[in-house]
């Protein structure tokens, strides 16, 4: 999948549930960032906001923040994939199988 198939798969809310995050009604939940008691992150479908660190992004944001990770690495964990199309070895690789 491609960044524009994933984010339109995938919502804030399913990852934020991945990692056991639950989102009050209100759209508020604690931060798994910085770790806390009180309800400071405010979920939108396309991404989030914590007011106590400041830490904001998209999906892929929290997976690197949660993860340590960089996009690549979230990229492939939310179900990316690379495709070079103009890489010959690999079409002749898949040619012989």
């Amino acid at each position: 999948m491609t960044v524009d198939e994933i984010k339109q798969n995938v919502s804030m809310r399913d990852v934020l549930a991945k990692y056991g995050v639950s989102v009050g009604r209100n759209g508020m939940c604690n931060c798994p960032i910085h770790g806390e008691k009180h309800p400071s992150m405010k979920v939108y479908a396309d991404g989030y906001k914590c007011f106590a660190c400041n830490s904001a992004g998209d999906i892929f944001k929290f997976v690197q923040e949660m993860e340590h990770c960089d996009f690549k690495e979230a990229f492939l964990i939310l179900g990316g994939s690379y495709e070079r199309k103009s890489d010959r070895a690999r079409d002749i690789a898949k040619a012989k199988f």
